[in-house]
């Protein structure tokens, strides 16, 4: 009888995962990616006057109008003035504006014109996101 006898080292795989396990402890630079992304996204919302889903923000009353005025620009203030926290594997995007929660939630006075927050239309670009990070760790 003839037989094809063969042995495959562990070690080279054991070395690799280890690598791969660590840098999957510590998500920090894909954190940190994905956060500067959402704070472009968030960017783009008020540029655009629109809420994480594409959706516009409601028009101001005309007793809030001025001339030339956009929905929530006429500062700039809380448009400028979101921070991104990483720490680990986590990120917090705040805006510490005295009067963003009341844009966020809204009033009974006030309908609410939300910029933070994740759509559905960023969904694809995190995941693309998360996919190349993933192979650089994987690499």
């Amino acid at each position: 009888m003839i037989n094809l006898r063969f042995e495959i080292d562990p070690e080279p795989a054991r070395s690799d995962f280890a690598r791969i396990i660590g840098n999957l402890n510590d998500m920090s630079d894909w954190v940190q990616q994905a956060g500067d992304l959402q704070l472009q996204f968030i960017e783009e919302g008020h540029a655009s006057e629109t809420d994480p889903d594409g959706a516009r923000w409601a028009e101001l009353a005309v007793s809030t109008q001025k001339s030339g005025s956009s929905i929530l620009t006429e500062t700039g203030t809380m448009r400028g003035n979101y921070t991104l926290v990483v720490s680990g594997n986590t990120g917090e995007i705040s805006n510490d504006t005295e009067y963003f929660k009341y844009h966020k939630r809204g009033t009974s006075k006030m309908p609410q014109r939300d910029p933070l927050g994740f759509g559905a239309k960023h969904i694809s670009e995190h995941e693309r996101g998360a996919k190349q990070w993933l192979d650089s760790v994987l690499g």
